[in-house]
């Protein structure tokens, strides 16, 4: 259920309609049959479900094939997921808010894990849904090596993790920096912004709070948001906006929020909606002045694949010409003052 007028849910003949998931959280390393409850898991329940873990005193639950809700999800659940959506489902595009890497952090500082399920995603995702279109953006698990931290190396992991992105997407900045620009394909006048959340996220030591900062390690990204939002405008294209982590969310550094927030003030005409994860919540946010109390901005918050104990969850929106003529009408809703 979602409650955003502007995302008609009845199709059209010039409609754009997409696949959401996000935060997959997938385990390379699953195996069925371990231990659901183990010696050194999470306090948000996961890192166990692998072969060597040890269950806890008196634990009898074992990880099922397809998953367990208290643990990160195995390859057969994703590959079968994006199987469903190939045989069921007729989408332009497929958007993927971020997350694939999982959160076994206790051994990820050693290991290739969020490479590898970064990886997996892309190659199931191009496996079931070879001639879609895929828009994938950067979670703050999809680091380099460990959960939540940009390490020095960082540069060479981005390139390897989203080769596959460049299928669809031809924008210098997205080897380099993770966040890019690109037109819609069969759709006159829509574009995707995608931005790297990650560079600005609290639990990152290596996190960018300074325009200096930004200009020097981020490739300038929020002043490149701005440039690109006016050429938008200038050639009247409206803009879906994809970050992970969504303004003043948890781990989203007031950098970010300023900037952001100014953005989608200066170009409430430019911007259709944003599209974020990262919360493994099904949400949305309205977004006003805190001035002219005009609402301004829209944010769609996707919930997970990954279980988090509840049940993998996506969306599928169509965005219709009324939409991106602004004949919209904004519900009651999560509301946040930018």
């Amino acid at each position: 259920m979602i409650a955003i007028v502007l995302l008609l849910v009845a199709a059209s003949a010039d409609a754009f309609s997409w696949v959401h998931i996000s935060d997959v959280h997938v385990d390379t390393k699953y195996h069925p049959g371990a231990p659901a409850e183990c010696v050194g898991g999470t306090a948000i329940g996961t890192g166990c479900c692998r072969e060597w873990d040890v269950p806890l005193p008196n634990s009898t639950r074992r990880c099922s094939p397809w998953g367990d809700l208290a643990n990160d999800v195995p390859e057969q659940l994703v590959d079968g997921l994006l199987g469903w959506i190939a045989g069921h489902l007729r989408a332009d595009a497929i958007i993927n808010t971020g997350d694939d890497g999982s959160h076994k952090a206790v051994d990820q500082v050693f290991t290739n894990d969020n490479r590898d399920s970064i990886l997996l995603v892309s190659a199931l995702t191009g496996k079931h849904l070879p001639n879609t279109p895929s828009y994938r953006v950067i979670g703050n698990h999809d680091a380099y090596w460990n959960v939540d931290q940009t390490f020095p190396g960082y540069s060479g992991f981005l390139k390897q993790t989203t080769a596959a992105w460049t299928k669809w997407v031809d924008d210098p900045h997205l080897p380099a920096h993770g966040f890019y620009s690109t037109a819609v394909p069969g759709h006159p006048g829509l574009r995707i912004v995608a931005l790297n959340s990650l560079l600005y996220d609290t639990n990152n030591f290596f996190q960018i709070n300074t325009s200096t900062a930004d200009a020097e390690r981020g490739g300038d990204q929020l002043v490149w948001l701005r440039e690109e939002l006016a050429t938008c405008r200038a050639n009247r294209e409206r803009v879906l906006l994809l970050n992970h982590i969504p303004l003043e969310a948890g781990e989203s550094n007031a950098y970010m929020n300023e900037h952001l927030a100014l953005a989608l003030t200066d170009f409430a005409d430019v911007i259709v909606v944003m599209l974020n994860g990262h919360s493994h919540r099904d949400r949305f946010r309205l977004y006003r002045n805190s001035t002219t109390r005009q609402f301004v901005a829209a944010a769609l918050i996707n919930p997970s694949i990954v279980t988090d104990r509840k049940y993998p969850t996506f969306r599928v929106y169509n965005l219709t010409s009324c939409a991106l003529l602004s004949c919209n009408r904004l519900p009651r809703g999560d509301r946040e003052r930018i």
